[in-house]
């Protein structure tokens, strides 16, 4: 079910797997038109429309039978429009409060004849409802992995191909777990919900997260950073890698491995380094691994990169230094200049370092 099962199938050949994937995007967005549904051209392997105005060309698709546009290479994957819709978006990875929402989200709004998965492990999924009143999007949760988006008028939601994290997605519905499983699923069979039932969803989701929507902090991204920006070197990776902790779940994985390989540019070295955070987890799989690494080859790799590794290790040890750095800031012969009077000695380790 997932991206590099399709190579296996195509023979491994790009193009084999490419012309699969524009296949049944053709087939899957006329079904989405056929139930009611407005199909968002988005790019190949992500989540973003890949149209200028998409919102109004999705729009103004209301009534076709049959879709007639061109499928290429680069944009098979389908989203939906959700205007007169509410996505339901549960991105939370631990189990307990994920299994809360869950429950909050069936005791409240009823349950879904169509949820969006992905991968076999992922607690995250997506459930599709008619919206009624007046919809707006909301959200409500702590960081990315701990929260709850309403998406609704003026967004859309993915709805076939391969996710950002390389997994296939998938529906949920009344005749099994399926790729293409919306599309069987008329938009007037969704569960019509008003806005009073997103509110007191949401707040019952308040209320399991133990907070409060005004005070959620927002997540820091991290500063890219290329080779050409501070010269790292693949010993700094390395040694980013072995003082890495172990994985938090499947999506810090795909993450950490992503940003590997681009700090590495894909070489044998990236690819152990891959293999030496991996066993790190009970859940090791060398299988799995080289998958992961095969479908970055073929263009899958996540924007993670150096300075995401970086900032991963520092949230565990703000003082860690990265081996170039420690050279130039301890070798007489670096022609390292001795930090400025005045000017903490942390500030001058992070200008140098970024």
């Amino acid at each position: 079910n997932n991206y590099t099962e399709y190579h296996r199938i195509s023979g491994s050949l790009d193009f084999e797997f490419h012309n699969i994937m524009i296949e049944e995007a053709f087939v899957f967005r006329s079904s989405l038109l056929q139930c009611g549904y407005l199909p968002v051209p988005l790019y190949s392997g992500s989540k973003a429309p890949c149209e200028n105005n998409w919102i109004v060309k999705a729009t103004a698709r209301a009534g076709l039978t049959q879709w007639s546009e061109t499928v290429s290479a680069g944009n098979w994957n389908s989203g939906i429009l959700c205007t007169g819709l509410f996505g339901i978006d549960v991105d939370v990875d631990d189990p307990v409060a994920a299994d809360a929402i869950t429950n909050a989200l069936i005791d409240i709004l009823g349950m879904s004849p169509a949820k969006r998965v992905r991968g076999q492990t992922c607690s995250r999924y997506l459930a599709l409802y008619r919206a009624g009143g007046k919809p707006e999007k909301r959200k409500v949760g702590k960081v990315n992995g701990y929260k709850v988006d309403i998406l609704s008028d003026g967004q859309q939601c993915m709805a076939h191909g391969v996710h950002p994290s390389c997994e296939m997605v998938e529906w949920i519905t009344n005749e099994g777990r399926t790729r293409d499983g919306i599309a069987r699923v008329p938009s007037e069979d969704l569960p019509l919900i008003q806005p009073c039932q997103i509110t007191e969803f949401l707040a019952r989701c308040e209320s399991i997260f133990h907070i409060e929507e005004k005070d959620l902090p927002t997540p820091e991204p991290w500063t890219r950073i290329s080779r050409e920006q501070c010269n790292y070197t693949d010993e700094d990776v390395a040694d980013l890698v072995a003082n890495l902790p172990a994985d938090t779940g499947y999506d810090d994985w795909v993450a950490v491995l992503s940003a590997i390989y681009r700090s590495t540019d894909g070489t044998g070295l990236g690819k152990n380094l891959a293999h030496e955070f991996s066993r790190k987890s009970g859940a090791y799989s060398m299988s799995s691994v080289e998958e992961k690494w095969r479908i970055f080859r073929s263009g899958g790799a996540l924007k993670h990169d150096f300075g995401y590794l970086l900032n991963r290790v520092r949230e565990g040890n703000n003082c860690y230094l990265t081996p170039s750095f420690r050279a130039k800031r301890f070798s007489h012969d670096s022609g390292f200049a001795s930090p400025v009077v005045g000017v903490p000695a942390d500030q001058v380790i992070m200008e140098a370092d970024f």
